[in-house]
């Protein structure tokens, strides 16, 4: 099988914050597995639809921007979806495609 990626990954485990649009349920809490500029793999215990679009919030640790920390919303289509007892952490995966980004500032002490 051939790896059809294009975009250099990062391995980095970061909190997000997802929304799926036009809902009003709380946020669920996932956890990234690997992120690259096209795309994200993270996990959660409540999976959106494979299709679906979701609003994403995180922060990029300094180590991976090259100064301060900064959050980021992330609009993305899910492409696939993992089930639990797939994963490591025993949590729902999911990846999907980054199809907008907005920096919303460099820190969370900047405003």
């Amino acid at each position: 099988m051939q790896d059809r990626r294009t975009a250099r990954r990062y391995g980095l485990a970061i909190p997000v914050r997802f929304e799926r649009p036009r809902t009003t349920t709380r946020q669920p809490e996932a956890c990234t597995r690997e992120i690259s500029r096209s795309g994200l793999y993270f996990t959660t215990e409540a999976a959106p639809e494979p299709g679906s679009m979701v609003s994403l919030t995180l922060t990029l640790p300094p180590a991976l921007t090259g100064g301060e920390g900064v959050l980021v919303e992330v609009v993305a289509r899910i492409v696939r979806i993992e089930p639990a007892a797939e994963t490591v952490d025993g949590r729902v995966g999911v990846a999907a495609k980054i199809e907008r980004y907005e920096i919303l500032r460099a820190s969370a002490a900047a405003n």
